[in-house]
């Protein structure tokens, strides 16, 4: 019974609760960051054409002091067809400490419209992720 009331609850307060909004889409490219309640990500980046991007050097630092990992990943839309995303970079060092990578790049054979760049914390259950859009100035 207990778990039907707590379940009931949450049902009814997720109901109430304010829509989330979307992350608002950066055009353009060069030097940004995605700055989380978490961690920041940072980095470079390059639209080439409409079907490569390059990320010469991305670092991410973890912000708050627990005992949480940071991770990161980005995924590719390429319109109504498909998504791709790629593996997951992680800083685990803790508080304060940050994680670079360097020659990152994807090439694809239909159009890249945007990325989407996530920044997780490994939380016990459904990680917390927070993301920022980059939209392609060069996708049709």
């Amino acid at each position: 019974m207990r778990l039907r009331s707590v379940l009931a609850a949450a049902a009814m307060s997720a109901a109430v609760l304010p829509p989330l909004l979307a992350a608002p889409a950066h055009a353009a490219a060069g030097d940004f960051t995605v700055t989380g309640s978490f961690a920041n990500l940072s980095g470079n980046l390059k639209w080439v054409n409409g079907y490569r991007f390059e990320l010469p050097r991305m670092t991410l630092r973890d912000t708050v002091c627990d005992d949480k990992s940071v991770y990161w990943y980005l995924t590719v839309d390429m319109g109504w067809t498909s998504e791709w995303s790629n593996k997951a970079r992680w800083a685990e060092e803790g508080c304060g400490t940050e994680n670079s990578w360097t020659g990152i790049h994807l090439e694809r054979t239909i159009p890249i419209h945007s990325l989407r760049f996530w920044i997780c914390r490994d939380d016990w259950g459904a990680d917390t992720c927070e993301k920022a859009d980059y939209l392609n100035p060069h996708a049709d």
